[in-house]
């Protein structure tokens, strides 16, 4: 069998940044949104099914924010962003959900996702290093990674990520480089 599958989506964020002193703090919030999938299915006897259409409700994703500059070099950064993914529904027409053309008139199957809310804290700082060649900043962050499904024992699946990062600054251009470790 062979499945084909496409993704489409309109979204908006709303953000804003307060700035005091050495101390930043910032909000976002993205609207929640249908993701609209088409789909198509070639059997393994090498029948096409028309191509069906669905769609995925993702959910309202916030966050919050904050960045401190600790001295004139030294900038401490940490936020969360909160994703609530148990609310996910997929809607398909029946025939497609069940993969079974016989259903076509049944119009459509709704169905909880089953999947776990994503809450992710991130943490990082930047030392900026001045040289001769230019400023090169040098970066180190964590982050966790929570995935939407379970383990066997029914546990959320949550990764860690460690992050190294350096650049170079000059008069009209910068580089940056970096790493991530899971």
């Amino acid at each position: 069998e062979e499945n084909n599958a496409t993704f489409s989506g309109l979204n908006f964020s709303l953000g804003t940044l307060y700035h005091y002193d050495r101390l930043n703090l910032g909000f976002i919030l993205k609207a929640p949104f249908d993701l609209t999938e088409r789909e198509k299915i070639t059997g393994a006897n090498g029948i096409s099914f028309p191509e069906g259409k669905g769609r995925v409700s993702m959910p309202l994703i916030f966050g919050i924010g904050s960045s401190y500059k600790a001295t004139e070099k030294l900038t401490l950064a940490l936020d969360f962003e909160s994703r609530r993914y148990s609310k996910s529904k997929q809607v398909k027409p029946s025939w497609l959900y069940h993969r079974d053309l016989s259903l076509a008139d049944q119009g459509d199957t709704t169905y909880n996702l089953g999947w776990k809310d994503s809450n992710q804290f991130r943490l990082g700082a930047e030392y900026l290093l001045s040289t001769g060649l230019g400023i090169i900043p040098l970066r180190a962050g964590y982050r966790n990674e929570p995935r939407v499904y379970s383990d066997a024992n029914g546990d959320q699946v949550v990764g860690n990520v460690f992050s190294l990062g350096l650049g170079l600054v000059l008069d009209k251009i910068s580089f940056d480089l970096a790493y991530e470790a899971t």
